[in-house]
């Protein structure tokens, strides 16, 4: 439980400002009669779950990493397709 801490905590403020925003569509009518702009102000969501997905991240490398945290591509799962692109590429170039 204690590994996991920073993250909960992250995942409980994220469900919070959830809440939150569904609270202010459901009073600013975006769920009912301005549904026709609901598309576009729901976006706005992005804003403040970037920014909460940033802080967990420098939560996690301050208190958890120590300071000192690194995103090695060479290893990770991620990289594969783009390797094997980059390789079927050069062979039949």
């Amino acid at each position: 439980m204690k590994k996991n801490k920073i993250e909960i905590k992250w995942a409980i403020t994220f469900v919070v400002m959830i809440l939150i925003w569904m609270f202010l569509e459901k009073m600013a009518g975006l769920q009912d009669e301005h549904i026709d702009k609901h598309s576009i102000y729901t976006n706005f969501i992005a804003i403040p779950a970037i920014a909460i997905y940033v802080f967990a991240l420098l939560d996690k490398r301050k208190n958890f990493f120590k300071g000192a945290m690194t995103y090695n591509y060479r290893n990770s799962y991620c990289s594969k397709p783009f390797k094997s692109i980059y390789y079927v590429h050069n062979y039949y170039s």
